[in-house]
């Protein structure tokens, strides 16, 4: 296989959860390619990093130890800027014998449900891939540490290869060659429809996956969730720390929040466009993500 599943995330490149991906999609014979921030970006949404250098470095040792599928970048910047200093030339200078085909971001440690997507960097890179036309996958554990990472990674293979299906070998509108969207191809059925969205980056997925896994994966909308209590004053008054919040759950029928409180891994399908933009795709075909094939999976990812 010439072409490669790009991986990033918020983490770091030598957190954990981007090493067991990657493990785990090298032993499945995929060539994979790391590009993550030097160090931990955690809760840098979109941030981007302009009018600055930013120094890309290989990391021979981190690749010695996946093998040899594998290459592994480091950039001194946000996820953001990894994807778009990476897909704006960066990987064609540094791998110019293969494109990406696929970005997946994780797996990250801790939840990205409710308004967690807002924040993170690992939906934020999953949602740049998506904006510069990559067919993109945010994935998460919702542990902060790695005693969920196991169950989170093969939840995550698992749609990673749904995804890999029904996605070409070649990105074929990646840097957006195709300025148009599905509105281009009304005649088709609605899972066709989000499948095409998929492939153009007009939509992208965000899967979170318990500890406790029971092994299913649901297809779930973003619930209510609600921090309290974030903010502490130092103690000369003139210091503050977001830090210690309360979190409150207010689960939903098929909501992230209650599908992972009651044990199965949520995957939502995000919009990459605002409403009203143009290839915004509208919350009536964007529902017929919820529906559910017989074995359980998304039915228009089957």
């Amino acid at each position: 296989m010439s072409n490669y599943i790009l991986i990033t995330n918020d983490d770091g490149v030598d957190s954990p959860g981007i090493f067991s991906i990657s493990k785990a999609l090298i032993e499945r014979g995929y060539r994979i390619v790391i590009l993550a921030p030097e160090v931990n970006n955690s809760a840098s949404g979109m941030s981007i990093t302009l009018g600055q250098e930013l120094a890309l470095k290989e990391r021979q040792d981190i690749a010695d130890s996946l093998g040899e599928s594998a290459r592994v970048f480091s950039l001194g910047g946000s996820p953001c800027d990894c994807m778009i200093v990476g897909l704006s030339g960066a990987l064609d200078d540094v791998v110019p014998d293969a494109k990406p085909m696929l970005c997946v971001s994780g797996v990250n440690l801790g939840p990205n449900v409710s308004v967690d997507v807002l924040h993170s960097g690992t939906v934020g890179a999953a949602r740049e891939a998506a904006l510069y036309g990559l067919p993109a996958i945010a994935t998460s554990s919702t542990e902060f540490t790695t005693r969920g990472l196991d169950q989170a990674v093969h939840a995550a293979v698992q749609v990673i290869e749904l995804v890999l299906n029904i996605i070409p070998d070649v990105a074929d509108n990646l840097l957006r060659p195709q300025l148009g969207g599905i509105r281009d191809v009304p005649t088709l059925e609605n899972s066709a429809r989000l499948r095409s969205a998929l492939c153009r980056g007009d939509v992208f997925l965000n899967l979170n996956t318990p500890m406790e896994w029971n092994g299913e994966i649901k297809p779930s909308k973003v619930g209510l969730k609600w921090y309290r209590n974030a903010l502490h004053r130092g103690s000369d008054g003139s210091t503050y720390l977001i830090d210690g919040v309360e979190i409150i759950n207010q689960p939903e029928e098929n909501c992230d929040v209650g599908t992972i409180l009651g044990g199965s891994s949520s995957l939502t399908l995000c919009p990459t466009w605002p409403a009203g933009h143009p290839l915004y795709l509208g919350a009536g075909l964007l529902s017929h993500a919820m529906e559910v094939a017989e074995s359980g999976s998304p039915k228009w990812l089957c």
